[in-house]
């Protein structure tokens, strides 16, 4: 009877022991960082209106970070969702926008060393990224509103360094993205969105989109410290979006104060 007994305490450790050394291998970091922040932009699109508006921006931004322990590559998920209003300097008018931007990067670590009283990581590589709004002038009653819709892809670069001060883990952390191709729905100078919706793409609506006719760049700066289980985060954010297509230029230049926190989750 013992022999049984001890057979079967052996066939279960053969059996159970490998899953768990391979759950172990394949176990995925996960982080999640959500924030919320404020800050001031600057706007122009010389569709509605010739003049650059200036005004409040707000911001709520969710990303994820996978991370597969023992593997280079890690994969990021970011939803950001921006809100704008603002107004001509004569202050007799004034334009609000909003808009909704995914992106979804793939990074590979090529440094990954000792720094002071921590460890630095720097990754790189590709991302996709999508970007869908609309742009309103309450004053403008010939071509109040503008529809942006665009999409691309971009090298993106993250700097990190883990560190402690005192007994209270650090992190400082720098994001960087710069759009190198994309697609974006723009209409010609004059042309409505009647004659866009009644005879479709006649007049180059779907312009390609390169750093030539649309250098831009976003970079994100944040610091944290943990306590009770978050990283409490802080930092700021900047983008440079240009545009000069179908003689329309649009630019969005904004600086942003971000809050909010991180978790790390550890999934088998």
């Amino acid at each position: 009877m013992r022999t049984n007994v001890r057979q079967l305490l052996c066939l279960v450790w053969l059996v159970t022991v490998p899953k768990l050394a391979m759950a172990q291998d394949t176990a995925q970091v996960v982080r999640r960082l959500t924030m919320a922040g404020a800050g001031y932009a600057s706007q122009l699109d010389t569709y509605i209106s010739p003049e650059d508006y200036g005004g409040a921006d707000v911001t709520l931004l969710t990303q994820s970070e996978y991370v597969k322990e023992g593997r280079r590559w890690s994969r990021m998920a970011t939803h950001q969702a921006n809100f704008w209003w603002g107004s001509y300097r004569s202050g007799n008018g004034s334009e609000i926008s909003g808009d909704y931007t995914f992106s979804y990067t793939w990074l590979r670590q090529w440094v990954s060393a000792p720094l002071g009283n921590g460890r630095l990581s720097v990754k790189a590589g590709p991302a996709a990224w999508a970007r869908a709004g609309f742009l309103y002038n309450t004053r403008n009653s010939n071509n109040p509103a503008q529809a942006k819709l665009a999409l691309g892809c971009a090298p993106a670069g993250v700097a990190e360094w883990t560190f402690k001060a005192g007994r209270r883990p650090c992190m400082l952390r720098c994001e960087l993205t710069v759009p190198l191709l994309g697609l974006m729905f723009t209409p010609q100078y004059g042309q409505s969105y009647y004659e866009i919706f009644s005879r479709g793409n006649y007049d180059h609506n779907l312009v390609v989109t390169t750093p030539v006719n649309s250098p831009s760049a976003s970079m994100r700066l944040l610091f944290g410290m943990k306590w009770k289980r978050l990283y409490w985060t802080a930092g700021l954010q900047g983008d440079c979006l240009q545009a000069k297509v179908n003689h329309l230029k649009y630019h969005r230049y904004n600086a942003l104060f971000l809050f909010g926190v991180s978790k790390q989750l550890r999934l088998l």
